[in-house]
């Protein structure tokens, strides 16, 4: 069971429902990077990974060109995600790319998405961008900036086929894409 502490609800809830307001007091990248951990909370990997083994690092792996310059570094020095000590990965080569948990895919990779996706459609990698349609072509959360304000969406139909859970609360602050149809 997820245990959220008070500082983690409390920024969760200030950055789905004020993001403006979280907005004016970070860069757009200093947000994203917070992000990354906080979709973790409400996204449960599929039981036979690696994931629940502290002592081994979460790796966020980042592929293309890096928009983040030191900020990832900087703040997963202090940060943990699921319990677990963070790495962050920088990739050039697809080969590289299988052992992480997370992957940023850069929007200079949009080339080789189609590639990327394939790659690593069975392993458990959360996919997350911030490029105009990689969640449509499968990328499994993609962050945009709409008004000044950072939001979300989720290619719900990938996540679901990749073996992750996704939590209500995630999937009701989010923009569905590809949803899948609930049994009735």
């Amino acid at each position: 069971m997820l245990v959220l502490n008070k500082s983690d609800w409390f920024l969760l809830i200030l950055s789905l429902l004020i993001p403006q307001l979280v907005f004016a007091q970070y860069s757009e990248y200093e947000l994203k990077a917070v992000y990354l951990e906080k979709f973790t909370h409400f996204i449960e990997y599929p039981k036979l990974t690696t994931v629940a083994d502290t002592s081994k690092p979460f790796i966020i792996g980042v592929i293309g060109k890096n928009p983040f310059a030191d900020i990832l570094d900087n703040y997963y020095k202090t940060y943990k995600i699921k319990n677990r000590k963070v790495e962050i990965k920088y990739y050039s080569r697809l080969s590289q790319i299988t052992g992480c948990n997370l992957l940023f895919i850069a929007a200079s990779e949009k080339e080789r998405l189609r590639e990327i996706l394939s790659l690593i459609k069975d392993k458990p990698i959360l996919t997350v961008s911030d490029s105009e349609g990689f969640s449509q072509a499968g990328v499994h959360i993609n962050l945009y900036l709409k008004d000044n304000k950072l939001h979300y969406e989720l290619n719900e139909g990938a996540l679901i086929k990749s073996g992750f859970s996704v939590w209500a609360q995630l999937l009701n602050s989010a923009k569905i894409i590809n949803p899948v149809k609930k049994e009735q």
